[in-house]
């Protein structure tokens, strides 16, 4: 594929706004400064100086710092396109798809039990079932209502579906993307070979619940 994915580096959610106006070259060098120590970013090896140079020469702000290092990401991987995967990003997509016609966004919501296992399970994660429950149906509500008024350029999937159906659902992803299905995602979704370990039924297993939580 044409595409370059930055993976988990969170900009918006850790970067985003921290620094106050970026117009202001205090306020720049010292994001540059943090973003360099940010181990997703310094992994990617971007000249991070050259990206705050071209940031000074147009309109300076997160949403465009933050494209940049994509399109810095891109052309050293010899891409034509870049991708971000990130939590979070339907509370900044309005403004993004306004930005750029060419802007596609992918919201993957997984069965909100699983998603509690795991947020259960991350230590830097604070409140109970009750706050978990409420921070997934606020991000998928805000989702269902992006994607109805951005039919072609914001995406539900269902993570439960992309593991029951792979072929359909990867073909259909790049159909959305403009990507075509390349050989690593026809491979993907090729049926497993005969005596292959089939996935679980449903995608991954769902975890059990404490009575406490459950009444919460």
């Amino acid at each position: 594929p044409s595409l370059a994915l930055v993976r988990r580096a969170y900009l918006w959610t850790y970067f985003h706004g921290r620094f106050g106006p970026l117009d202001q070259p205090a306020n720049l060098a010292a994001c540059i400064a943090a973003l360099a120590r940010h181990g997703p970013i310094a992994r990617l090896d971007i000249d991070l100086a050259a990206v705050a140079a071209e940031l000074g020469r147009g309109r300076p702000g997160y949403d465009r710092l933050f494209a940049l290092i994509g399109q810095a990401h891109a052309r050293n991987r010899g891409r034509a396109r870049w991708g971000i995967q990130e939590s979070g990003l339907e509370h900044h997509a309005e403004r993004l798809l306004a930005a750029d016609p060419g802007t596609r966004i992918l919201h993957v919501v997984r069965d909100p039990r699983d998603w509690y296992a795991r947020v259960r399970a991350d230590a830097r994660r604070r409140g109970g079932v009750g706050v978990a429950t409420e921070t997934w149906a606020a991000s998928t509500s805000l989702g269902l209502r992006l994607a109805s008024r951005h039919p072609d350029r914001y995406r539900i999937v269902r993570a439960e579906d992309l593991a029951d159906d792979p072929a359909t659902m990867l073909r259909d992803i790049c159909r959305f993307l403009g990507e075509p299905a390349a050989p690593e995602v026809e491979a993907e979704a090729r049926p497993p070979r005969a005596g292959a370990p089939a996935a679980a039924e449903g995608g991954a297993a769902l975890p059990v619940m404490t009575e406490a939580e459950i009444a919460t």
